[in-house]
C-alpha cells in the first residue's frame, strides 16, 4: 500500500532523504541534506504525469506532480504535525480514486506553507520514459533493478561528449545520446 510509505516520517534524523527500494545511489548525495538546510523539504518533478487529468480535485493545471520515490525532509513541528498528518488524511479520502500517493502528495504541495526545493533529474533519474540530465546521476530510478547499475555507467559516461554535456537516456533503445548539438546538426 502506497500509504506505508508515508511512515517516512518516523525516521529518528533532523534530516532524512528517503527513496524507493528500486532505487540505486551511485554517488554520494550530501548537496540534498545541505539543501535541507535552507529549506523543509526537496522533492523531483515527475515526468510522467499520471494523475493530472485530475486537476480538477482544488489543483491548478499547472502544479506538476512530484515522485515521491525521493524526498528529503527536515524534521520539525510543521513537517510532523502538518504536513505527514495531512497526507495521511488527504491519500485515506480519495482512496476511492484507486490513485497513487502522488496525487495526495500534489494536492497537499500545492496548498502547502511549507519551502521546498526541487531537484534536478541527476538526484532522481528514472529510466521508464526517456529522460535526460547534465549532472553526474547520483540516483538511478527504477526496475529491473539489476540493470540499474549499468544504465548508471552509460548515463555518466562523458568520454564521447564534444560540445555539449547533455545526456539523454531513451529505454526502449537502452541507450544514452551523449551528444545533442552533432546529433541536431544532423537532422539540419
Amino acid at each position: 500500500d502506497y500509504a506505508d510509505k508515508i511512515e517516512m516520517i518516523n525516521s529518528p534524523y533532523e534530516r532524512t532523504i528517503f527513496i524507493d527500494t528500486d532505487t540505486i545511489c551511485v554517488d554520494p548525495i550530501y548537496e540534498l541534506f545541505d539543501l535541507l538546510l535552507n529549506c523543509d523539504m526537496v522533492v523531483h518533478q515527475n515526468a510522467e504525469g499520471y494523475e493530472y487529468e485530475y486537476w480538477n480535485y482544488n489543483l491548478n493545471m499547472a502544479m506538476p506532480e512530484f515522485n515521491t520515490g525521493l524526498i528529503g525532509f527536515v524534521k520539525s513541528a510543521l513537517i510532523q504535525k502538518r504536513f505527514f498528518e495531512e497526507w495521511t488524511r488527504l491519500y485515506d479520502q480519495y482512496k476511492y480514486l484507486k490513485l497513487t500517493d502522488q496525487f495526495s502528495f500534489r494536492l497537499l504541495m500545492y496548498h502547502t506553507s511549507i519551502r521546498y526545493c526541487w531537484i534536478p533529474n541527476a538526484y532522481n533519474f528514472m529510466i521508464y520514459f526517456p529522460n535526460y540530465t547534465s549532472l553526474k546521476a547520483k540516483i538511478i530510478h527504477g526496475r529491473p533493478f539489476s540493470h540499474l547499475e549499468e544504465i548508471a555507467l552509460k548515463i555518466n559516461d562523458v568520454s564521447k561528449l564534444k560540445h555539449s554535456w547533455h545526456r539523454a537516456y531513451f529505454p526502449e533503445l537502452n541507450s544514452v545520446v551523449y551528444d545533442y548539438l552533432n546529433l541536431r546538426d544532423s537532422f539540419s
